[in-house]
């Protein structure tokens, strides 16, 4: 894949704590794959200084960096993780997304492994690549504590029971997609929170799309904006919703 057919797309909610290492992280990444697609930090109505932190960034990495292109999306009130996503990949304009946290629990450069390691075929428009703690840690590559670990295999548990999705891990936010597929997948999103990643599963799902779960290297870091017993219940009762406008789908490989 060229690099200037890709758009990486970074949701970011109250990240001042998170954006230096999200700039070391891209920095290293352009400098090792001469990186010269774009990237998109989309501002969730944060209330701290993440939008003056963004700019800055933009500033730097124009300034090091001529051939890629840095553009800020950013509006006063927070709505959720899956309308800010959703803000990137309509204003996406190259081939390919990837989408990924602002925490860099996974780096831009697992997309340099999957490319090694040929688990990825770009010329397939009609598959969508997601990262999977899961196969992550069958392989040692992913860092969890016991507790979110096991709380998010209940969750998927639920999700399978409820909605007819076998993959068992919904909610990793590493997810690389033709930018068509994705644009129709984000069309007309019932849920603008943590839950859209299970809405999406399901559309492309009713889209013919495949979908490809890959492992990758995950560091799990402090400070994350999901509460995992609250926001739990919340995305559960949220999938149950989904459920009853969406009805179960055939199984995904």
């Amino acid at each position: 894949m060229s690099t200037s057919n890709l758009t990486f797309i970074i949701p970011c909610y109250n990240e001042s704590s998170r954006l230096l290492q999200t700039e070391e992280c891209f920095n290293h990444f352009i400098r090792a794959t001469n990186f010269h697609g774009t990237i998109i930090f989309v501002n969730d109505g944060s209330n701290d200084n993440t939008l003056e932190l963004l700019n800055n960034i933009k500033q730097k990495l124009n300034k090091e960096f001529n051939d890629v292109g840095v553009d800020i999306i950013s509006y006063k009130k927070n709505i959720g993780k899956g309308w800010a996503i959703k803000q990137g990949v309509d204003n996406c304009k190259t081939k390919w997304c990837l989408t990924l946290d602002a925490d860099m629990a996974a780096k831009p450069d697992e997309l340099t492994t999957w490319m090694n390691k040929k688990f990825i075929d770009l010329e397939n428009v009609n598959t969508v690549y997601f990262g999977s703690r899961e196969k992550g840690f069958e392989e040692g590559m992913v860092s969890s504590s016991w507790i979110r670990r096991n709380i998010g295999l209940v969750f998927n548990l639920m999700i399978n029971f409820f909605t007819g999705i076998k993959i068992r891990d919904t909610q990793c936010g590493y997810k690389l997609y033709p930018t068509p597929t994705a644009q129709k997948a984000f069309e007309n999103l019932h849920d603008y929170g943590f839950a859209h990643d299970v809405e999406i599963i399901i559309k492309l799902n009713k889209q013919n799309t495949s979908i490809k779960m890959l492992p990758i290297v995950w560091n799990e870091k402090s400070g994350s904006k999901v509460n995992v017993f609250k926001d739990s219940v919340k995305m559960f009762l949220t999938v149950i919703k989904l459920t009853s406008n969406y009805g179960k789908i055939k199984d995904h490989k």
